[in-house]
């Protein structure tokens, strides 16, 4: 990733949490996750009268209206009685309930905050890894790591622009004059870094992709920023112009002893993750192949073919839940659900799109050397 710029997620990707945690799921609310995206506010009483309960600030026609069915149903099939009771079970509030503890003791810094933060993933890998060995058989280590983390994140932070990274980065100039690349300089390390994320109330895209890579550096995995600027005419939206930026992660990975790289996705704020197999479109000097681009023939096909490989694993969505959906909307705030429909264009522009963001374009890996070697405490 050229620099050190990280994309600001715009109005249709802005998120924000505005619910507590979900207490109680009805099997009726599990069966409106689809038909929320067509009803009409009378249907939701206490907000307007009329009208269509969606994001103004989003573009219906394309983030959803041009999707295949199929590929909704696809997508929706995240949030099911089942996916939200292991969610609940093993995840929901888990990662909120440590970092209090942790960052409520001011003499918990450095060294012995890696260490807690270690004692925590470990203890919960030991319970969840079985499950989810069970569930996806055949992965090594380090793939059942990230997906704890990803599942830890989603849903910790209120989800709304801020400026965070940016300042750590130097990108962010404000009229303070200690502002300063910290992070770039090698003066910012993971634990101090972590626990700066973990104070943070408020994060964008952004600051919950760096949140996913700070956890798993800690953790020992191979977890890298990515960030995707894409503006593209798409010819599964009929040619229309789809515009849109976004932040996540990627696991490399091997997937047996002394074999090659390959990569998986990792998604906290869809809470999804796909097993792309090599990306050797945006890592070219560590792999051979891309995954992705071989997953279709034709690249408005890639969503649906990787899921059909059963390359894309879907936990439990909060912000999809429609009860949870319903509260960003009145609150005035982006769908924080639209990230998950728009996989299925970030696959079809990937991995160039036309747009330039200062000097990046289409999809970015960062392997900077402050982000790959940042020291640990």
């Amino acid at each position: 990733m050229p620099g050190a710029k990280k994309l600001v997620c715009g109005k249709l990707l802005a998120l924000t949490l505005v619910l507590p945690g979900v207490a109680t799921a009805a099997t009726d609310s599990f069966a409106g996750i689809t038909s929320q995206y067509t009803e009409d506010w009378s249907q939701a009483p206490g907000f307007y009268l009329s009208g269509p309960v969606w994001d103004p600030g989003a573009t219906f026609a394309i983030v959803y209206s041009a999707l295949p069915s199929s590929d909704v149903a696809l997508i929706t099939s995240s949030n099911t009685p089942t996916t939200f009771a292991f969610f609940q079970s093993y995840f929901q509030d888990v990662l909120r309930k440590w970092a209090f503890a942790e960052i409520t003791n001011n003499s918990v810094r450095g060294a012995q905050f890696v260490s807690d933060t270690l004692a925590f993933l470990n203890q919960v890998y030991g319970t969840v890894q079985p499950q989810l060995a069970q569930t996806y058989p055949g992965y090594p280590a380090d793939v059942y790591k990230a997906l704890i983390i990803q599942n830890l994140v989603h849903g910790y932070h209120v989800i709304e622009p801020t400026t965070y990274y940016e300042t750590i980065t130097g990108w962010y100039q404000s009229s303070n004059p200690n502002d300063f690349p910290i992070l770039q300089m090698g003066q910012l390390t993971l634990a101090d870094e972590l626990a700066s994320l973990l104070r943070m109330p408020t994060a964008d895209c952004g600051e919950v992709a760096e949140t996913v890579r700070v956890l798993g550096k800690i953790w020992g995995i191979d977890m890298r920023y990515v960030g995707i600027w894409t503006d593209y005419t798409s010819p599964l939206a009929q040619r229309a112009e789809v515009q849109s930026t976004h932040a996540l992660d990627v696991l490399v990975y091997q997937a047996s002893a002394g074999g090659p790289k390959v990569a998986m996705l990792v998604d906290a704020l869809a809470n999804l993750s796909i097993v792309t197999g090599p990306l050797s479109a945006v890592l070219p000097a560590e792999m051979t192949g891309d995954g992705i681009v071989a997953s279709a023939s034709s690249a408005s096909d890639r969503y649906a073919a990787l899921s059909a490989s059963g390359q894309i694993i879907r936990f439990f969505n909060y912000y999809m839940h429609p009860g949870i959906r319903e509260g960003y909307l009145k609150a005035g705030e982006a769908d924080a659900s639209l990230p998950a429909f728009m996989y299925v264009y970030y696959l079809e522009s990937y991995p160039n799109a036309l747009h330039t963001f200062h000097g990046a374009t289409g999809w970015q890996v960062n392997t900077a050397s402050y982000s790959l070697n940042q020291p640990l405490d």
